[in-house]
């Protein structure tokens, strides 16, 4: 861990921003009395898309029913006429 007075950390804020980026602790200290810390955020967690295959194959289309653009279309017409 790293400690430095207040007047130290708004001098090299940058700096200790950039220990706190690479999992360094930085403990910032008034009159020799801790007050605030830096800490590195957590380790990210990369999320992937969930698999939606099952979902697309559980979709039934009515027979005869028309395709979505094809309804779409029509609905547009309709509405401009």
């Amino acid at each position: 861990m790293i400690r430095v007075n207040a007047r130290e950390a708004r001098e090299r804020f940058s700096s200790l921003l950039t220990e706190a980026e690479k999992g360094q602790t930085v403990a910032i200290t008034r009159r020799g009395r801790m007050v605030a810390q830096l800490i590195p955020p957590p380790p990210r967690q990369v999320g992937r898309f969930p698999d939606l295959t099952a979902f697309r194959n559980s979709i039934r289309v009515k027979p005869g029913a028309p395709a979505g653009a094809d309804l779409i279309r029509k609905m547009r017409d309709e509405e401009r006429s």
